[in-house]
This record gives C-alpha cells, sequence and structure tokens, in this order.
C-alpha cells in the first residue's frame, strides 16, 4: 500500500512539472573525463553540475524513494570494471513524502569508475546512467543518459624529456606561458585532487594560457612534446 502511495505521489508530481518541463532547460550537465593512472589502470570520471535548486539521487537510496542514479556499461573486451561506480558521500534527510531517508547530490559531483585496460590501442568506453532529479517541489522523470569516454592509446615513452620546458608564471596578470624547443605541445592541467580539470591538445610554444578564471587551487602542469613530457606546480592558492 505504501508503495502505491509513493507511486502515486510520483504521477502527481509529473503531471505538475510536465506543463514547465519544456520551458526549461535541462539542469543536470555532464562532462565525462579519462584519468590515466599507470599502463594498465584508468579512472573514468563523470563529472556532474546541477543547476541552483535541483539534485540527484545516490545509488544507495532507499527504494521506496526517488530512483537513484544507476550506471550501465556495455559490454566490450577491451577492459574490465575494477569494482563498481564509487560517489561521494551524499547529504542524507528525512523525506515526509516517500517516508524513508533520502540520499542525494547538489550542486558539482563526480563518480568514479576504475577499469583495467586489456589492450594498448585506444578503445571506447560507453554505457547509460538511468537516474532522476528532483527539487524542492518538483521531478522530472528518470531517463537514460548515454555516456562515452575516448580511452588513449598507451604511449610508450620514459616520462622524461630530453628537451628544455619551462613554465614562466605571471598570476598577478592572470596568465602563463610554456616556452620550449617544440613547437606545439599537449598541456593538461590536473587539481589538488588528481582530476584533469583542463587540457589544450594543441598548444604553440609561449602562447599565453589564461589562469585567472581557474579556482583556487594548486594545480599540477603536464606539458608533453614529441621529445617527452614534464611536470609543473601551480599555486594558485
Amino acid at each position: 500500500m505504501k508503495r502505491i502511495l509513493t507511486v502515486s505521489c510520483f504521477l502527481l508530481l509529473f503531471m505538475t512539472f510536465s506543463t514547465v518541463s519544456a520551458q526549461m532547460s535541462y539542469p543536470a550537465h555532464w562532462k565525462f573525463n579519462v584519468k590515466t593512472i599507470s599502463d594498465k589502470e584508468v579512472e573514468l570520471q563523470f563529472q556532474l553540475t546541477l543547476d541552483e535548486g535541483w539534485k540527484i539521487f545516490s545509488q544507495k537510496s532507499d527504494i521506496n524513494g526517488p530512483f537513484p542514479a544507476e550506471f550501465t556499461f556495455t559490454p566490450n573486451a577491451n577492459y574490465q570494471r575494477v569494482g563498481d561506480v564509487v560517489e561521494p558521500k551524499a547529504h542524507e534527510e528525512d523525506d515526509e513524502i516517500f517516508g524513508c531517508k533520502v540520499l542525494s547530490f547538489s550542486g558539482k559531483v563526480t563518480f568514479r569508475q576504475k577499469i583495467k585496460r586489456n589492450t594498448d590501442k585506444a578503445f571506447e568506453v560507453k554505457g547509460s546512467i538511468y537516474c532522476q532529479l528532483g527539487s524542492d517541489d518538483s521531478f522530472i522523470a528518470p531517463d537514460d543518459i548515454p555516456f562515452s569516454f575516448s580511452v588513449p592509446a598507451v604511449k610508450k615513452d620514459d616520462g622524461a624529456s630530453t628537451e628544455n620546458i619551462k613554465i614562466n608564471t605571471f598570476l598577478d596578470q592572470g596568465y602563463i606561458t610554456i616556452t620550449m624547443e617544440s613547437d606545439v605541445a599537449e598541456v593538461e592541467f590536473f587539481d589538488s585532487d588528481g582530476d584533469s580539470v583542463r587540457r589544450i591538445p594543441k598548444y604553440n610554444n609561449g602562447v599565453r594560457i589564461i589562469v585567472s578564471k581557474m579556482p583556487k587551487d594548486r594545480y599540477t602542469v603536464s606539458v608533453r612534446t614529441k621529445k617527452g613530457k614534464k611536470k609543473f606546480m601551480l599555486n594558485m592558492k
């Protein structure tokens, strides 16, 4: 009987929301990033930003409450999953409508899945996220959100650069430059948690990189050229 009442509450909320849902943009914005841990292990990062007032529900949510997030992966012989999708600590509250504890996330949240690669070649990881979004007074019906990760081929090098690479900081003016012997490099910024937050696939020698709008943090800047790569620390706290 309780589950019937819960479903009835959902139907009422969906009917209320249906008149306005077509007039608003979808309040969840996903980004899918790949973090290389080693030549054999990769971390897939599901980065979600929710509009103000909206939330997504934890994989561990009570089945009597809103629909929990569920990650489904398309079978692929090029990799195997290591454990399940990991999520941060969720916000917990007693919900009067559903009569149970509801676990949710708001603002920004990153879900992580480690995989073990079975090939050195590049491959795709595809699947979908079945999830429901809600606010204080409305819900969006659960739906499948497709995802796709492009896992790059293993780059065979010893990590050392045979050329002179230098990072030049002009933080008071809001930018940095990188000088090197090569004309082009791949530049990537990692935050203090080790997450890739910015990538420039083709950086031209000496060009300004605007960093004034990046969040205050201690970054690792990876610079890779045909001759190798170097890493630099960039303290913007």
